[in-house]
């Protein structure tokens, strides 16, 4: 989904890609949409840490390691199209930066404060619930007609318990906190995100009544 943030105070223009984490075919939409648009900016809803680490791993692919819910993830979005990892939304933009040789930002949480948050919210009992649901989740699947209807489903899974939907309200509001911090501070900027993180990230935006939104489907 492409999108379209229009900043109220300047009316200043940013355009962002909400795309879904895994699948090939959105790699080269993320890749088309990057060269439309030839921002002077790139930020990515992944973390500054994950941003070095996809750029080492473009110098020098390494297996990475996955979790339950990842692997439970890629199997039931691959009825839609092939699945690969690291998601080609972000191999792709990684690969448009350091072709236009643009800074690409972490816009997500860095590793430290998402851990203070981790270990704020989530307690043990409800890691044992999250866990135990894997089997049920991996048996009855998730619905939707399409790759966006599946991954809307799949967050509404994932933050079922309060304490995950708090982290990821956390996460989106550091987001909104970054994408303010680089307004208009080098040209034009575009932002490329999970499309998983999209609505959240959007309702964290209209609570502050700072931006216009329109949305543009593929």
């Amino acid at each position: 989904m492409i999108f379209k943030l229009i900043y109220k105070p300047t009316n200043r223009e940013i355009m962002g890609f909400a795309g879904i984490k895994g699948l090939v075919s959105q790699g080269e939409r993320v890749k088309e949409f990057l060269e439309s648009v030839n921002p002077d900016l790139l930020l990515i809803s992944i973390s500054p840490e994950e941003v070095k680490g996809l750029g080492e791993f473009l110098k020098d692919p390494f297996e990475m390691s996955l979790s339950d819910y990842e692997i439970i993830y890629g199997l039931l979005l691959s009825k839609f199209g092939e699945v690969m990892t690291p998601p080609p939304i972000y191999i792709e933009a990684m690969k448009f930066a350091e072709l236009k040789g643009i800074q690409i930002v972490g816009i997500d949480m860095d590793e430290d404060n998402f851990q203070k948050t981790y270990s704020k919210e989530i307690s043990s009992m409800t890691l044992v619930r999250h866990s135990l649901r894997k089997k049920k989740l991996m048996k009855k699947g998730v619905s939707g007609d399409d790759p966006y209807s599946f991954v809307d489903e799949w967050a509404k899974e994932m933050t079922r318990l309060k304490s995950f939907e708090h982290v990821e309200d956390a996460r989106v509001a550091n987001m909104l906190k970054e994408l303010n911090e680089y307004i208009g501070k080098q040209g034009t900027e575009a932002i490329v995100m999970d499309y998983e993180l999209f609505s959240r990230f959007i309702m964290e935006i209209e609570k502050t009544d700072q931006f216009r939104v329109q949305r543009y489907t593929l």
